[in-house]
């Protein structure tokens, strides 16, 4: 159960909590060239986008929903590498289900 402010907002399993709250993906992507910035302006429209190293980007996505246009948009580019994660809040909500 998660209550805020004396009111009950969910009451599941931590697994099915993490499923609904935790809604961030964060893709570690490596570009044959530096993106310019007409297409960073592009990624920057559903996404937050962070120069990691010359070529190598962290691209956060605050809504899973968007993931799909968020690919496509990559799939227009030169891509060398890219990772996937989700940011963790297992430690946040281990503390409250007990």
């Amino acid at each position: 159960m998660l209550i805020k402010k004396g009111r009950l907002i969910y009451s599941g399993t931590k697994n099915e909590c993490l499923a609904k709250f935790n809604q961030e993906k964060i893709f570690t992507v490596k570009f044959l060239h530096p993106l310019s910035e007409k297409q960073e302006i592009g990624l920057k429209a559903i996404s937050k986008v962070v120069l990691l190293a010359d070529k190598n980007y962290e691209v956060t996505l605050f809504d899973k929903k968007s993931q799909g246009q968020l690919l496509q948009q990559l799939a227009q580019f030169e891509v060398v590498d890219i990772k996937t994660k989700s940011k963790s809040r297992t430690n946040h909500l281990s503390a409250l289900f007990v």
